[in-house]
């Protein structure tokens, strides 16, 4: 057995420690890195919470009069205020951190700061958001509405839920068009695509292209065709993407143990496995220091990947001398991770998950990244520049977490007696069944509280 798999003793070198330190340990929220592939939640499934009301005429209408309060910069990188000095340095200023720098904003100076908080407080009607979603009610729509919550920002949602059907997003395009929000919020990238189009779209009318929209949970806006740029979208929309930088992920991975060969089972109908697999191939063949094996899911006559399929790859994957089993995002490995990641434990093969989703409730072994609470705190919070803070979409940069959070389970690292450095386990968020079943119980009401962690947003 070679690589992973055939060396239990290996232990991390300095250099891994570092460079793991230096990916988790910074914090707060950056623009999104370039990518390799270049309210309640009781609402009713797809039934709106609130009639339509035509025109725009609350809280939006009327910041939209007001004006921008975000400094201009001038051709001289001047703002109207003075010069451009960029941001202070974090924790100068914790007098004057308001709503919106608590969620991961820089620090855009006082007068900005004071007019924010004055804004917030003068809005008498909520912002109208119409949230779809892809899969029901999940931590990123949770954290989306927590942020306006906790900031006291009053919102009235519309939820529209695809239930993981695509056909029911042009009705949807047309709900929101009776709707007449004054935002939309899309989750992933098959809804985002569904009813934002792409930027280059030959058929706009078959999407929304006039109303301010923010995504989460997108993979590879540029990959995708969702935004040309991650510089800025170029139209009426911004957002963030969750997935972790691909050679950050590797880095991780190989922390953990040295590979060679590098497996992966991907749905070929899915962009975002697409998208990840080419970035992979290209990454094997420009470092030379790894093999990719990568086995897609057959499809049935329906053209549907076949999940029965899933043990039978991983199988294959394993047969081929793979030391990991790397799963890219993807709705439909999520859906079936259970069958896919037994299977891995079953062929003896570590798997490296890269999405929170498939970490959940599953036999995957480790994963670095994006806490979806904190995206979706992450995107309410680019939703209020838009909405309160008055700037245009199109020119936000594409907002991505700072800060990532690797995670080690403990129960499937023990099944397969492949045990981490132990410089590993000081920096990882540990899921442990035996540690979990002898905590003490609560009855103070905090165990229903949520700490996410890993996201540079509080």
């Amino acid at each position: 057995m070679s690589g992973a798999r055939g060396d239990r003793r290996a232990t991390l070198t300095g250099l891994g420690l570092v460079l793991v330190l230096g990916l988790l340990l910074s914090v707060g929220v950056h623009p999104a890195r370039a990518q390799d592939a270049s309210l309640g939640n009781g609402a009713p499934t797809g039934a709106p919470t609130s009639a339509p009301t035509g025109a725009p005429t609350g809280a939006y209408a009327a910041t939209r009069a007001q004006g921008p309060i975000y400094p201009r910069p001038t051709a001289h990188g001047a703002t109207p205020d003075g010069p451009s000095h960029g941001p202070p340095a974090m924790g100068t200023d914790t007098g004057r951190i308001s709503a919106v720098a608590l969620a991961g904003g820089d620090d855009l100076g006082d007068r900005v700061m004071a007019e924010l908080r004055a804004r917030i407080r003068g809005m008498r009607d909520p912002l109208r958001i119409v949230m779809v979603t892809w899969r029901g009610w999940t931590d990123t729509d949770q954290g989306f509405q927590d942020y306006f919550e906790s900031h006291r920002i009053p919102v009235e949602p519309t939820i529209l839920d695809a239930g993981r059907d695509r056909s029911r997003l042009p009705a949807f395009v047309q709900r929101i068009r009776e709707i007449k929000p004054d935002l939309v919020y899309t989750w992933g990238t098959t809804v985002s695509l569904g009813i934002l189009g792409r930027y280059d779209t030959d058929t706009p009318e078959n999407y929304i292209t006039d109303i301010p929209a923010v995504f989460a949970n997108v993979s590879y806006p540029v990959g995708s065709g969702l935004v040309p740029s991650l510089d800025a979208s170029g139209r009426a929309i911004t957002g963030s993407t969750f997935l972790v930088p691909l050679e950050a992920q590797l880095r991780a991975i190989r922390s953990y143990r040295p590979f060679g060969a590098l497996g992966v089972v991907y749905n070929p109908k899915e962009s975002n496995s697409r998208n990840v697999v080419n970035a992979l191939r290209a990454l094997a063949e420009d470092d030379g220091d790894f093999t990719l094996v990568d086995r897609p899911a057959p499809l049935d006559e329906a053209g549907a990947p076949i999940a029965t399929a899933l043990p039978g790859l991983v199988a294959q994957v394993a047969d081929a001398g793979a030391d990991f089993l790397y799963i890219p995002p993807d709705s439909f490995l999520s859906g079936n991770k259970g069958l896919l990641t037994s299977a891995a434990v079953e062929a003896r093969l570590p798997t490296f998950a890269a999405a929170e989703g498939t970490l959940e409730d599953s036999q995957a072994m480790m994963g670095l990244i994006s806490r979806y609470y904190n995206i979706g705190k992450l995107t309410a919070h680019l939703a209020t520049r838009v909405l309160v803070g008055r700037e245009d979409p199109a020119s936000i940069p594409i907002a991505s977490l700072a800060r990532y959070s690797l995670v080690l389970n403990m129960d499937v690292i023990r099944e397969l007696e492949f045990y981490p450095p132990i410089g590993l386990l000081q920096i990882s968020e540990i899921k442990d069944s035996r540690a979990e079943s002898t905590e003490p119980s609560r009855d103070d009401g905090e165990g229903d509280a949520r700490a996410p962690s890993g996201g540079g947003i509080r």
